[in-house]
């Protein structure tokens, strides 16, 4: 059944000598002046399932539809009783409900063993047939069928739905929109491990001055300078240069600055980082 939580009602039918004559035009009629088929009417919702409950017959159910509408009949607009079958019997059947997806099973052998007067019953435990797992049964879900054709956008090539969405040609992964004219392409979220393939990729250079030494800084903070790696290598290890003695002083005032470069990097790197990121993933799309 649909999302919507679905109603089954039980109409009875009589020898189902008119439902068979009426089904073929998806049409059932009713009395709206009787109490049960006035419930009916106030309560019945398109999706509805009706089940057909045959008469003396220990409430067999012949046939089960999908309700859409019911249409109050009116002389010389409706169809008239001799072109639905309904000549068997006199009745004063003054509205038409109108179904779906018939089906006719009889042959099942549902016995609903309801002892119930009315003509319109809404289903309940009494009835002896467990209607909603009938109904899974008799209507198996199935996958939905998206209608395509072949869409090209800018030299692109797309499948495109009625409603307007928009499918990879290769994948069939929906990839956007195209809707009153603009198409709208849905944005992908990049994980850490690919903007680091694109930051590696197309790295931006920035010198940087401190204390009136020129650095070669990256977006990501990497320091190019080749002395100076070997310098931040031993920063972060813990580990004294092995450098000879006489550059010692040099390197530890070395040291000094690049302790204020990779402070003021560490600021920077990674708003630089992101915007980087944002942009290559922005541009690659274009």
């Amino acid at each position: 059944m649909s999302s919507v939580q679905s109603v089954n009602w039980l109409l009875r039918v009589g020898d189902a000598t008119h439902l068979w004559s009426s089904s073929v035009f998806n049409i059932w009629g009713i009395n709206s002046s009787t109490s049960d088929s006035k419930y009916f009417l106030r309560s019945v919702k398109p999706g509805d399932c009706l089940w057909f409950v045959k008469g003396n017959s220990k409430g067999l159910i012949v046939g089960i539809a999908i309700f859409e509408r019911f249409i109050k009949r009116v002389d010389g607009e409706s169809m008239p009783f001799e072109e639905l079958g309904w000549i068997n019997v006199p009745g004063s059947w003054d509205t038409d409900i109108h179904f779906k997806n018939f089906k006719k099973i009889e042959n099942m052998n549902l016995l609903s063993k309801l002892n119930d007067p009315r003509s319109i019953i809404e289903y309940t435990q009494k009835c002896l047939v467990n209607l909603p797992e009938m109904y899974s049964r008799i209507y198996p879900e199935e996958e939905e069928v998206i209608r395509v054709k072949k869409f090209t956008f800018e030299g692109v090539q797309y499948l495109k739905s009625v409603n307007g969405n928009i499918y990879d040609i290769q994948t069939h992964d929906l990839v956007g929109t195209y809707i009153d004219d603009v198409f709208t392409i849905y944005e992908e979220e990049s994980d850490d491990t690919e903007i680091e393939e694109i930051l590696s990729s197309d790295i931006t250079e920035q010198n940087i001055s401190l204390d009136g030494v020129n650095y070669l800084v990256t977006t990501n903070a990497d320091v190019l300078d080749k002395n100076t790696r070997r310098f931040i290598g031993s920063l972060v290890s813990g580990e004294e240069s092995s450098d000879d003695e006489d550059v010692e002083d040099g390197i530890r005032e070395e040291k000094e600055s690049l302790r204020r470069i990779l402070t003021a990097c560490a600021k920077i790197s990674d708003e630089i980082a992101q915007l980087t990121s944002s942009l290559n993933i922005r541009l690659a799309k274009l």
